[in-house]
Order: structure tokens, then sequence, then C-alpha cells
């Protein structure tokens, strides 16, 4: 069991589920709106080329628009009107139950990913902090920080441990506890920027090493995805700043991170423009330009400025493919199936000089989700993160 351990304490501002639920309906009301008058264009724009019912076309599509708009208007005010009358309901809820707890689960940390830097700009009680989760019972001084991926938190680690262990309740933190460490999750909102979260991550270690109970020997960083960009931005921040927790930090490694970009992304960029070119699907391609500036960011996976990577700290990429060959075509083109393996072991970035000391591990007939909790995935973390004296650990 794990207990919140938050980097900032700020309250947020009242609104929730409803006043998130009002601006989807009033967004989608309105792309409705768009689409709807684009198309009856169509045919009012041909009989416009005739002289003869140019003027009948014209009354006829000024009248459609009005009483379109109007209808349009009603709809998207009394929708309106509603959730703000179940957001002022919710709000006082809240204040009368002591409901100032973020809410959690998959569909939170989803709704994050998707429209996390809104959520945020809007104040909204669902954007979520930048937080670290460690046992109730803090101690040791070697610990694992293990960093989710986009639209995920920190029970996505506990994933699949059935079906890839044959047992309950096996995953990368209880192996890494017999090794002698002390787990700890960050939980975080994966829609802002990875520039933003890379200093609030910096910000979070810095936090948790100065109120440990103990002195913090050595530290590990485990990210998968956009986690393990975010601990490569976090280590720059912390190089630039000079953060004390750096100094025990050994090493970051990465699981399926697109440190090249992801394809997925920049196809859904292509697929944007695409549909922005015709007005009858223009609002579509409004629709799929709302993701939130954590996914755009995944177009090219920039950090921001490159900073020098601390000599004393390890670096290596996991990656792995659908496929059982490294070389073969699947693996270059799909991957596991959201990164692919060039991206995966930034074999061709040259943007930050750490990927010339990585070390780099291929693992075949895995997808994306599986590396989250996988033995070949565990086989290697062993590997990499040394057994510690578990005796030293407080009972």
């Amino acid at each position: 069991m794990h207990e919140s351990y938050p980097v900032k304490s700020a309250e947020s501002s009242a609104s929730g589920y409803a006043a998130a639920a009002r601006d989807g309906v009033v967004g989608l009301v309105d792309k409705v709106e768009s689409m709807h008058l684009a198309i009856a264009d169509q045919p009012f724009r041909a009989l416009r080329a005739t002289p003869v019912t140019q003027l009948p076309s014209a009354l006829v599509r000024r009248s459609h628009r009005g009483i379109a708009r109007g209808v349009y208007s009603v709809v998207r005010q009394s929708l309106a009107g509603l959730l703000t009358l179940a957001d002022a309901y919710e709000s006082g809820w809240r204040e009368i139950h002591g409901g100032g707890e973020k809410p959690s689960g998959w569909w939170h940390s989803a709704l994050n990913g998707l429209v996390g830097d809104y959520l945020h700009q809007r104040d909204s009680h669902l954007a979520q902090d930048m937080q670290c989760l460690v046992p109730a019972e803090r101690s040791g001084r070697h610990l694992v920080v293990f960093v989710h991926g986009l639209c995920c938190d920190e029970n996505y680690w506990h994933s699949m441990s059935e079906r890839h262990w044959g047992e309950r309740d096996m995953h990368y933190a209880r192996r890494m506890t017999e090794r002698g460490y002390t787990p700890i999750y960050i939980r975080y909102n994966s829609g802002l920027s990875l520039s933003d979260n890379g200093r609030a991550l910096n910000d979070a270690l810095q936090s948790l090493h100065q109120q440990w109970p103990e002195p913090i020997e050595s530290l590990h960083l485990v990210g998968h995805s956009m986690g393990g960009l975010l601990s490569r931005s976090a280590v720059h921040v912390a190089a630039a700043q000079r953060s004390r927790w750096v100094s025990v930090l050994e090493r970051v490694v990465c699981l399926g991170s697109p440190h090249q970009g992801s394809a997925v992304e920049r196809g859904a960029e292509l697929a944007r423009q695409a549909l922005h070119w015709h007005p009858i699907t223009r609002p579509v391609a409004e629709v799929v330009g709302l993701r939130s500036t954590g996914i755009q960011n995944l177009s090219d996976s920039h950090l921001g400025e490159a900073m020098d990577w601390p000599e004393h700290v390890a670096l290596d990429y996991v990656f792995a493919s659908v496929a059982p060959d490294e070389a073969s075509t699947v693996s270059q083109s799909l991957g596991d199936f959201l990164v692919d393996v060039g991206s995966g072991s930034a074999s061709e970035d040259v943007r930050y000089a750490e990927h010339r000391r990585a070390g780099r591990y291929f693992l075949g007939g895995l997808n994306h989700m599986q590396l989250l909790n996988h033995p070949r995935v565990a086989t290697v973390l062993e590997s990499l993160i040394p057994i510690r004296d578990s005796s030293k650990r407080k009972n």
C-alpha cells in the first residue's frame, strides 16, 4: 500500500467532472454545428453558380443557417446550463464531504494524457499534480523510482501479473524489494509538455531527497515510454540546477521510450493536416488537434536544451518488437506497435550526447505494454540494478 507524498499542496479550483463534461459537450456541439453547416453549404454553392437560382438559394441558405445556429445555440446553452448546475452541486458535495483528494484510476490518467494541459490551464480538480507515492513505512537507503508513461498511472506497473508470472501481485517493485530496495512510484499529468514534466520531476525528486528520513545512498530511475523521456529530462534539469538528488543517482533505465519520437503521433499530425484541407472535414481536424501538448511532443521527443549527462550516472535503453528479429522490417517499422526499434534505441539521434553512452537491450516478441511487467524485462533490470544488503533496511 502506498500513500501520497505530494510535491505541492496548492488547492485546485472546484471544477471537476461536471465542468470537464460541460466543456467537452459544448465543444462537441460546436464541431457538429461546423460540420453540419459545411456539408449544407455544398449544394448551395452549386446553386449559386447558376444565375436563375442564385438569389433564391442565397435566401434559403441564409434562412437555413439562421435556424440551424439558433437550434444549436439552444442545445448548447441548455446542456451548458445543466452541467453548470451539476458542477455547482459537485463542488458543494466535495466541500461538505471533504473531497479535496485528487481522483485516480485508469480513466483519470487517460483523461490527463489526452487533455491534461487543458485541465491544468483551467486549474481543474481533475488535473493531476506531480507526486511521489511511497510506502507507508518510509525506510531504506536504496530507492528505485518507477515513472509511468502516457495516459497511465502507477497501477499499470502491476498489470498482467498472472499472465506473465503465473501468480498474482508479482511485479518489478516486489522484485526490487526482495533485492534490498524501497520502491517509489511517480504519478503525474502526462498531458503536460515533456519539459514542464521534466522540471516537475526534478522538483519531486529533490523534495524526496530532502525529506526522506534516512540518508539515501543510491537511487535508480526506471521509466516506461514517456516516463523514460521524463527521467532523462529530469536529469538534464538536475545537471543545470545542480540538484542534490542527482548525486545519489546511479542509473536511468528507459523501457520502450520513443527517444526519436513516435510514428503514431507523426501520423496523427499528418491526418490532422489532411482533414483540415476540406471544409467538411475541418471540424474533425480540429478535434484531432485537441490532443494534449504531451502527446504532440512525442512527434520528435525533444526535451529542450541538451545538458551534459552526469559522468557517474549509467543509462540503459530496453526496447522491444513484436517480431523476434531486431533487424526485421516489422521491428524497424512497427517495433512494439507504438515505438519502433530505431526510436527505442535512439540509434540515429545526435541531439543528446548521452545516447552514445547508453547500454542497449533488445527484447523480441514483446509489445509496448508488456514491458511494464514481464519476467524477461525483470531479468534485464536485475542484471543492471545490483542486489543490496536488505538487512540494512529497517523492519
